[in-house]
């Protein structure tokens, strides 16, 4: 009934500019005949003598002009009741979501023992009686359960499941409004409601891009045992957004599969599956992220660099990032400068720091410089009289910032 309410309400709006074309074209048409039968009476046309006078051009013109006019007060009255009823829906809105605030505050404030959730049901049933408070009462819910972790979130579930909304989000997934499908799919996924993943797969080929992104992120959140190597074969086009949505949701998960994600074709794919990784810190993986240190895609090897970076303790490893350092971007390669203070080799790290001040632009002759003079002044001060104008003055802005 929920879903045939909201498709009547969708064609409804939809009919009244259809009666309304209709009446307009009636009204040229009766206006031009001296009079009209309806069910065997006659129906005179009071401004037919005027209207017989006047040429066909100008009638069309004087119906414009009245359509247009009628349109007008229309729409003038149209926005003075939607001005006062929204004014009122308002008041009532805000009124509405402070009840249902005080209702689900005042259940989590108590003591386990004294919690009653059949209690709970009864106090909130006034606020359940429309698809809009339910809405409401869902929101409300969800906003303390993505900023909790523990018993508070794992109560907003339960209090979730005890209030049944199953008919409203079935409905809204049935929807012919963009919006409600979006609500059920955010619901799906911050509540974890995986008997909804029927319509969370069948929305992540929507043609639609909004529909298509929240049932991707919903599935991720609400199959919190999936592995995601579903992903390694999803074809369709993930945003940034989702990819770090996806990340959020999945970042303590022990079960990925990360072969399938960096064996991915798609380059974001095998991004956020080095993504993970590295937030991990999967010593394992190693091996593959200096493999996909290689890889054609920037954002790809970018990822790569930072988890190999994230795991860097031996000597292979700086030996590594020493020997990729001009494939790197500048941002990296700053990155790779400030980690070899950790070298145990410090051999190896001064004389790479000496080809960066030889042959480095100024900026990151000063950021080499500087990592130098922490690790002996003297190996710093050996540039004051170097022939290079340009290392003599990464020197003398290093000393101005010291001094």
């Amino acid at each position: 009934m929920r879903t045939i309410s909201l498709y009547l309400k969708f064609l409804f709006s939809r009919l009244i500019f259809i009666i309304a074309l209709c009446l307009a074209v009636f009204l040229f048409f009766f206006l031009k005949q001296k009079e009209f039968i309806l069910f065997n009476y006659s129906i005179g046309n009071p401004l037919y003598s005027i209207i017989e006078q006047s040429p066909s051009w100008l009638y069309v013109v004087q119906m414009l002009i009245v359509i247009f006019l009628l349109l007008i007060v229309a729409e003038m009255i149209s926005i003075i009741l939607v001005t006062t009823r929204r004014s009122s829906a308002e008041k009532k809105n805000q009124l509405l979501h402070e009840r249902i605030r005080e209702v689900i505050f005042n259940y989590l404030i108590q003591d386990n023992k004294t919690r009653d959730i059949n209690d709970f049901r009864i106090k909130a049933q006034p606020y359940l009686k429309s698809n809009h408070a339910q809405r409401v009462f869902i929101n409300e819910l969800r906003k303390i359960l993505i900023l909790t972790k523990g018993e508070v979130h794992e109560t907003c579930i339960s209090l979730y499941d005890a209030l049944h909304f199953d008919p409203l989000i079935k409905s809204h997934f049935h929807s012919p409004y963009l919006r409600n499908k979006l609500f059920a799919l955010k619901t799906a996924g911050d509540f974890q409601l995986t008997a909804y993943n029927r319509y969370l797969v069948r929305y992540m080929h929507s043609k639609n891009e909004m529909l298509r992104s929240e049932a991707l992120q919903a599935y991720v959140k609400a199959n919190s045992d999936n592995d995601l190597s579903f992903l390694s074969d999803y074809q369709e086009k993930i945003s940034l957004w989702d990819f770090n949505i996806i990340i959020n949701a999945a970042k303590d998960r022990t079960n990925i599969n990360f072969s399938a994600l960096l064996k991915s074709h798609n380059p974001l794919i095998k991004s956020l599956g080095l993504r993970l990784a590295n937030l991990q810190k999967r010593e394992e993986l190693k091996p593959d992220f200096v493999e996909l240190m290689g890889d054609a895609d920037a954002m790809v090897k970018e990822e790569a660099y930072l988890a190999f970076m994230a795991l860097a303790k031996e000597k292979n490893d700086y030996l590594t990032l020493m020997y990729q350092f001009s494939c790197m971007t500048k941002n990296l390669q700053n990155k790779v400068i400030n980690l070899l203070i950790n070298n145990e080799d410090k051999t190896s790290s001064y004389n790479f720091f000496e080809w960066i001040i030889e042959n480095k632009p100024l900026e990151m002759k000063i950021r080499a410089m500087s990592k130098l003079l922490t690790m002996d002044m003297n190996l710093v001060l050996k540039y004051k009289n170097h022939p290079d104008e340009n290392i003599r003055k990464a020197l003398r802005q290093l000393m101005d910032f010291y001094l």
